[in-house]
């Protein structure tokens, strides 16, 4: 360290990789037998994890120099620590502490006239030149997104500060997560990024068996196509959603609206987030893709779940089956049965064509992807809206006085706290270099991180303040290029009827708790809260 070979950062993975806190550490559960060489692992029986020998296996470094920093002490994968970057603080300081005591020494401990100082603490050191050269070193450089999305702004920043783009861990699976818009731009509209796993993620086979979100990346839809499938089934869906329909939907909108807030109690403490955001999308898409009535409560809880990323795979699994149990029944009805709704059109149109147009998997995945995306992230919207304005009376005083009007509250409330902070997955189809040197291989996946686009400091000033009067409102929340969110138009229209007709019946609604005290839902894709408690104030009060 004297002579600047390497960083504090490095000699404490050094006394980490020969010396770790825990020799011992688990005990985990395979979920199916794992074939490791010498014998099979067998399903369901305890594993503990010998970290102290792992470290000192040869084919992490036999002479270990201070540049090679692979050791398992901190785990690996979804349940890596989630505190090393605290703990790493800790001990550098408490180092940086100690050294900065001693003698001034050169590196063979004698006193001499050659001072060492370190380079100020980072949250995200680079690695000494020795390092960069080491393949090993990457693995831990890998940022761990928290899969129970507990600090997004947190998060987000650090994904920031790590450049245009950065190795993430999500649960499990390696990604480049892109927080830069220019770049995300870019990405989202080359031919060299596809959405299809299938065809351009060698990982793929092995992924979606074992990994939590795997719908995300398996299911056959607009969503993970490419190329001419992706125009082939986005061209089905389009008609139903465009700009003309939507806008007649206005009245719809409204009278559903005025029919949710009859029923709040005036003078009391309501859950708008159950109360007004929920309900509100899942009539409008449930009456668009012709669900029951009675049956959108049980496909809002299995939604719920897709994006729920603390869930583990077994447990996605388990709730994908459930998913498509309710499609399957829903199709079937709609075949006996049809109706004046997307699915019985869907159904018309691959039944007529011989389902060439359409397969079987094609027509309950698009159906997914359209409730899912038609019901949730509206949900989130809605809440994200009237936390902020409950919270900052002057965006309200904005709207009253005229300076803004509701659909800029609607696109800063996209800007600033999109539905969605980041969106699995898209693959490098050939070798992407980027702005900083970096090279995204081919086959490599990429996470669209839009919430940490959305705030970047080069695309708005003053980026992480809520402002519905700034001039630009430009965001990622809907995507961009091909892929553009068919249903932006639809959501758009809800959330400005929701708080418009809101705000107009309780003028003086208050946020029923600290806004730092929300808890937000347990999930690095879905950006909203657990509950809104808002206190209802009667209009006769104002």
């Amino acid at each position: 360290m004297h002579a600047g070979d390497a960083s504090v950062r490095e000699a404490l993975d050094s006394v980490l990789y020969r010396d770790p806190p825990l020799a011992n550490f688990a005990i985990p559960y395979p979920t199916r037998p794992v074939d490791i060489g010498a014998f099979l692992l067998p399903a369901d029986q305890p594993v503990v994890i010998t970290y102290a020998a792992c470290n000192n296996d040869p084919t992490l470094g036999s002479h270990r120099p201070l540049g090679n920093r692979a050791h398992f002490t901190w785990g690996a994968g979804p349940h890596s620590c989630p505190a090393r970057s605290h703990a790493y603080l800790i001990a550098e300081a408490a180092i940086l502490h100690v050294l900065g005591a001693l003698p001034e020494m050169d590196p063979d401990g004698h006193r001499d006239d050659v001072v060492w100082r370190p380079a100020p603490w980072s949250p995200c050191p680079s690695p000494s030149p020795r390092a960069e050269r080491d393949p090993t070193v990457s693995e831990l450089q890998i940022l761990v997104l928290d899969p129970t999305g507990s600090d997004p702004d947190a998060e987000h920043q650090a994904l920031r500060e790590r450049g245009p783009a950065t190795l993430v861990d999500i649960l499990g699976v390696r990604a480049w997560s892109v927080s830069d818009p220019a770049l995300l731009k870019q990405l989202l509209t080359s031919k060299d990024v596809s959405k299809d796993g299938r065809a351009h993620w060698p990982a793929f086979a092995e992924t979606v068996a074992i990994w939590p979100l795997a719908l995300w990346v398996a299911v056959q839809n607009m969503f993970t196509a490419y190329g001419k499938d992706h125009s082939r089934l986005r061209r089905m869906v389009a008609p139903a959603l465009s700009a003309r329909r939507t806008a007649a939907l206005q009245a719809d909108i409204e009278a559903l609206v005025d029919g949710i807030l009859d029923a709040l109690p005036a003078g009391e403490t309501v859950d708008l987030r159950e109360h007004l955001a929920y309900p509100l999308p899942i009539a409008v898409i449930g009456k668009l893709v012709g669900v029951p009535a009675d049956q959108r409560t049980e496909f809002r809880t299995v939604v719920d779940n897709v994006f729920a990323t603390h869930l583990s795979a077994k447990e996605q699994a388990a709730n994908t089956a459930a998913l498509y149990g309710l499609l399957d029944a829903l199709i079937e009805t709609k075949r006996t049965e049809p109706g004046e709704d997307m699915t019985s059109l869907l159904i018309a149109t691959r039944d007529e064509e011989d389902g060439s147009a359409l397969s079987h998997a094609e027509l309950r995945d698009t159906l997914l992807l359209m409730i899912s995306a038609g019901y949730e992230t509206t949900v989130n919207v809605i809440d994200q809206a009237i936390t902020t304005l409950l919270t900052d009376p002057q965006q309200i005083a904005h709207i009253r006085e005229g300076r803004c009007t509701w659909q800029d509250v609607v696109e800063e409330t996209l800007r600033h706290q999109p539905a969605v902070k980041h969106l699995p997955l898209r693959y490098a189809r050939t070798d992407i270099p980027l702005p900083d040197g970096q090279t995204i291989k081919a086959g490599e996946a990429i996470l669209a991180s839009y919430a940490a686009a959305n705030r970047h400091p080069d695309w708005h000033k003053d980026a992480d303040r809520f402002d519905a009067t700034r001039p630009s409102k430009e965001h990622l929340a809907f995507g961009h290029g091909v892929h553009f969110c068919l249903g932006a138009p639809l959501a758009r229209l809800e959330v400005a009827t929701a708080l418009r007709l809101l705000f107009e019946r309780f003028p003086d609604a208050q946020l029923a708790t600290e806004r730092t005290a929300l808890k937000r839902m347990p999930s690095l894709i879905s950006n909203g809260h657990a509950s809104v408690p808002v206190r209802l104030r009667p209009m006769s009060s104002h």
